[in-house]
């Protein structure tokens, strides 16, 4: 092979390390197979790498939550009576929150009325947030289920009121004083500095919460449609989710920054999809389908303006068709859940791995670099070092720089 001076690759190479990145698939789906599971969906997950979601229960309006660390699988402890569980988000301190419930038959308000308990679950003890004095006197409140914690144990979740009829109602509780969440009624996640997001169930348009102070987040000029959710947010309030940036168009995965909000499907009109995490550093994980074109449901990563598809880097993957993320933590680990050989409802994460090594084996070697090339002659997606959609010779030496750093 003929030699290529170093610098001459520097200054070839464009790309930078997270159009670079790669990513080494965990099936926790066969993690969770001594369960006795038949469909997996992990939501949440912390920087230990710990891992929550649930299982749907077959015949039945029931989920079994499920609980991933030290590569093997637990189940969410249900509260008394209650027959079924989901972990919806987990902080550091291994503090999970989501829902426990029991399905009743026959049931006044609805032939199987789903009676959900908005659910903390610390080391070794399970909290009912129903059972809290302080959720009584104020309006009645219905704690119903847990969106998120943050790494000061404060909660938010959606409630309700218990007068039929019912009205919807966001809180956010740190187990001793609770807020009403005013207009935002449907809170998805908190930061660390005690900013919420979500939307208004009445209006379907995303909304901020700080300071006991509502921000319409729908009310920018991008948006010209009628919808809008906000879904995450992280300490840099940096908020990302989907809306509906043209009239009678499809919901969009969008960011929202500063007073704009943006579309990370610009490029694609009939791409619907969302946005649903984001990390400390500002990397979000979302999915969309091309509505014109058809097709299967498609996982990304976007970052700093560029964005790429997740199922061509990721080493392991055989079998999988859909590979669609939920969360991500600041070490860029991915959850979420997809389709392998034709089955759906598989739970996965998605661990980066060193640029060059192509076979996922933790070095960079000549299998490395001759699978790079079956890949370049290919013309497969995986070989767009630079992330620019075009396979050509700035990925070819832009991959050759990477394999002269190795791992």
């Amino acid at each position: 092979m003929q030699r290529v001076a170093p610098i001459v690759l520097l200054a070839l190479a464009a790309a930078n390390s997270h159009a670079q990145v790669r990513y080494r698939l965990v099936d926790l789906h066969e993690q969770a197979g001594s369960l006795g599971v038949q469909n997996t969906h992990a939501r949440g997950l912390n920087d230990l790498g710990v891992v929550v979601g649930f299982e749907d229960l077959p015949m039945t309006n029931l989920e079994r939550g499920i609980h991933w660390a030290n590569d093997s699988a637990t189940i969410l402890e249900v509260l008394p009576k209650d027959t079924g569980t989901q972990g919806f988000a987990i902080n550091n301190s291994n503090e999970i929150v989501g829902v426990s419930e029991e399905v009743i038959p026959n049931h006044p308000e609805e032939d199987f009325y789903e009676d959900q308990k908005a659910t903390v679950w610390l080391p070794g003890v399970t909290w009912n947030l129903e059972d809290l004095a302080l959720f009584d006197p104020i309006e009645d409140y219905d704690p119903r289920i847990a969106t998120d914690v943050n790494e000061s144990r404060q909660i938010v979740g959606w409630s309700r009121t218990l007068p039929i009829p019912h009205e919807p109602k966001g809180f956010i509780t740190d187990g001793t004083t609770i807020f009403n969440l005013d207009d935002l009624t449907r809170p998805m996640a908190i930061n660390n500095n005690f900013g919420v997001v979500g939307y208004s169930a009445e209006l379907g348009t995303a909304l901020f919460w700080a300071n006991q102070d509502v921000t319409d987040l729908h009310n920018r000029p991008q948006i010209l449609g009628a919808t809008s959710r906000a879904l995450d947010i992280n300490d840099d309030s940096v908020i990302v989710g989907q809306a509906q940036f043209d009239v009678g168009g499809p919901s969009k995965p969008a960011m929202w920054t500063n007073d704009a909000a943006i579309d990370l499907l610009a490029n694609l009109p009939e791409g619907e999809g969302a946005a649903r995490a984001v990390s400390p550093s500002g990397q979000i994980v979302g999915s969309f389908r091309d509505l014109d074109k058809g097709g299967p449901e498609r996982g990304f990563v976007a970052f700093n303006g560029g964005r790429f598809e997740l199922l061509p880097r990721t080493v392991g993957a055989d079998g999988w068709t859909e590979l669609v993320p939920h969360d991500i933590n600041a070490l860029g680990q991915i959850v979420g859940d997809g389709v392998r050989d034709g089955e759906s409802g598989r739970a996965f994460m998605l661990v980066p791995i060193c640029a060059s090594d192509i076979d996922g084996d933790g070095d960079a070697d000549a299998d490395d670099f001759f699978g790079y090339l079956d890949l370049f002659s290919a013309q497969s997606n995986a070989a767009d070092i630079d992330g620019d959609s075009d396979i050509d010779a700035e990925d070819f030496f832009g991959y050759l720089d990477l394999f002269v750093q190795g791992c």
